[in-house]
C-alpha cells in the first residue's frame, strides 16, 4: 500500500506535520512535509544508477508499505515476518528502473510510523 494512502486513512499529513518511520534496529528517518510534497510533485531528489543527478521534473516517487515477505521469491511461499523484526517493510519506488534515491528513505523491519507536528 502506498504510504500516502495509508496516511490518508488516518487523517493524512498536513503541511505542518512530518512522518517519522522507525525500524526494529532503532534507525529512524523523517519524511518532512517538504519531502512528501517532492514525492508527489515530481521534484524528489534522485540520481541515475551511474551517480548523475536527475534534473527533470518527472522525479515522482512512491513509498510503499508491505506487510508480508515472499520466502521463495516466486510468490509461492508467503508468511508474516518473524516476531521482533517489525511487521512492515518499506521501499521507495519510481517509474524509472535507472533511478535511485538515498537509501535512508527505504527503511525495513518497520515498527512504527508516526505523524507529528513539524519542529
Amino acid at each position: 500500500m502506498p504510504l500516502l494512502t495509508l496516511l490518508g486513512t488516518v487523517g493524512g499529513c498536513g503541511a505542518s506535520e512530518e512522518v517519522t518511520v522507525t525500524s526494529a534496529d532503532g534507525f529512524s528517518i523523517t519524511y518532512t512535509s517538504e519531502l512528501l510534497t517532492q514525492i508527489t510533485d515530481g521534484t524528489y531528489p534522485m540520481e541515475r544508477a551511474n551517480g548523475t543527478p536527475v534534473v527533470t521534473t518527472d522525479r515522482y516517487a512512491q513509498p510503499i508499505v508491505a506487510y508480508e515477505v515472499d520466502i521463495a521469491g516466486d510468490g509461492s511461499t508467503w508468511k508474516p515476518l518473524d516476531a521482533g523484526t517489525g511487521p512492515l517493510r518499506m521501499a521507495l519506488i519510481t517509474d524509472h528502473a535507472d533511478r535511485v534515491n538515498q537509501g535512508k528513505y527505504n527503511p525495513f523491519m518497520v515498527v512504527s510510523i508516526e505523524v507529528t507536528a513539524s519542529k
